[in-house]
């Protein structure tokens, strides 16, 4: 009997310790990219491997990602096709509305003051073209010929006081309460300016520098979790795989 448990022994302890030093090992090693997150000392002298691999190198890390994600997944010409999206200048208009609604005369004269000069002077010339046709197709040549060219000098030296009117007034008088007819002036606008413009204002942003400064400000455990949020079930595949490949290993040293 007890022999017989010998032989059984021979043939499984050898598989066994080799799957659970595969598992070990590879698990220690996985352990050893993120931790320990801060480098550890004994008398004075610093501990080897310490910190793991990925806190040592994390900056370096930082960088090769910023400029990985800019390289391969986000870089210039993706930001200007978000820009020039219909979807984007959509919602740019809508929310030019929506602030139009509830700014204050003030706010408007800042606003005036602060834009390109092309810019207001294409608002302003859009705004006196489309008060001339609304003018004439409501029977008004009289005034359509009068009240642009006011208009015009009225925006260009801020002579205008639109305290009594609330902004509802004023965009209801301008475009008859057709949000439609403004949105659509507002694309016009925006579209236009964006297509010479757009290269410029992208290649301002910095992609690699956002990217990678918000991976400097990370803490390593941080670093660690969202690692492990993509590839935790990877990783345990390799610890088991560790296992595996000892077990191989010792099942083939029983035969030689």
């Amino acid at each position: 009997m007890y022999n017989v448990f010998m032989n059984i022994l021979h043939y499984i302890a050898g598989p066994v310790l080799g799957a659970v030093i595969g598992y070990i090992t590879n698990y220690i090693a996985i352990r050893m990219l993120f931790q320990p997150y801060e480098a550890k000392y004994i008398l004075g002298h610093k501990l080897p491997f310490t910190p793991g691999i990925i806190p040592r190198r994390k900056d370096a890390f930082a960088e090769a990602l910023g400029q990985a994600v800019f390289e391969k997944f986000f870089n210039w010409d993706d930001l200007e096709l978000v820009f020039l999206s219909d979807s984007f200048c959509d919602r740019v208009c809508s929310q030019i509305i929506e602030s139009l609604k509830t700014k204050t005369n003030t706010d408007a004269k800042k606003a005036l003051d602060d834009m390109p000069d092309d810019v207001r002077d294409r608002i302003t010339e859009e705004i006196c073209d489309y008060t001339y046709h609304s003018l004439i197709r409501a029977g008004y040549g009289g005034l359509a010929r009068q009240v642009p060219p006011m208009l015009r000098d009225m925006i260009n030296q801020r002579k205008f006081d639109l305290s009594r009117f609330t902004p509802e007034h004023i965009l209801d008088v301008l475009y008859a309460g057709d949000e439609t007819a403004l949105k659509d002036m507002l694309k016009g606008i925006y579209m236009d300016f964006m297509r010479i413009h757009v290269r410029p204002i992208v290649e301002s942003i910095d992609i690699v520098t956002q990217i990678t400064s918000k991976m400097k400000l990370m803490t390593s455990k941080e670093v660690e979790s969202l690692a492990l949020a993509f590839c935790a079930r990877e990783l345990k595949m390799v610890i088991w795989f560790g296992a595996f490949l000892g077990a191989v290993i010792g099942t083939i040293n029983i035969f030689i």
